[in-house]
């Protein structure tokens, strides 16, 4: 089993539609190329740890679109 990770970028608008207030960070977790579930970046998340420890180890993690 293949495991790695992409990092995505979610943003927030404003009741128009349009303008962007801020953006949030998480992180998607692949399993052979296929995405199980999304990780926030939150140090006491148990897969967050997982994924800092993964990224230790010299991996990195695919870049947001």
């Amino acid at each position: 089993m293949e495991i790695s990770y992409k990092l995505r970028n979610t943003p927030l608008y404003l009741m128009d539609g349009k303008t962007v207030v801020s953006t949030t960070q998480d992180i998607l977790y692949k399993e052979n190329g296929v995405v199980k579930f999304s990780i926030p970046k939150d140090q006491n998340n148990r897969h967050y740890k997982q994924y800092l420890e993964w990224i230790a180890n010299g991996n990195t993690a695919e870049e947001a679109d």
